[in-house]
């Protein structure tokens, strides 16, 4: 999804695909936007936005601190079995993308596995 109308730190958000939530019987939590709890209320996938560092404070040279954000999406051992035995095999896919400010340019590197 791409954020084109809304101010949010993760503008591009991973999350469960509903129709998969629903056709496994769970329902959105109380407790969060993100969050897909069973018919006994056990969490069983959610999605986390995480933030290590404060991007505003970004610097650069021999005083650089790294800093990184990002989604992490969670399922429990029950959640995956359920999913894999309805679907199939799952596929693991990653994207890291690096930046930072060179002689005032931006340069950026990416990584996709």
């Amino acid at each position: 999804m791409n954020a084109f109308w809304f101010d949010s730190p993760g503008s591009n958000w991973l999350a469960l695909n509903p129709l998969i939530g629903h056709q496994l019987g769970w329902s959105i939590a109380e407790d969060g936007m993100f969050k897909w709890v069973d018919s006994q209320n056990r969490p069983m996938v959610e999605s986390i936005w995480w933030q290590d560092g404060r991007m505003e404070l970004l610097t650069t040279g021999l005083a650089s601190v790294e800093v990184g954000e990002g989604w992490l999406v969670f399922a429990s051992e029950p959640a995956l079995d359920l999913i894999q035995r309805k679907f199939g095999p799952l596929l693991r896919k990653s994207m890291i993308v690096r930046q930072y400010k060179e002689n005032g340019e931006t340069i950026e590197h990416l990584a996709v596995s």
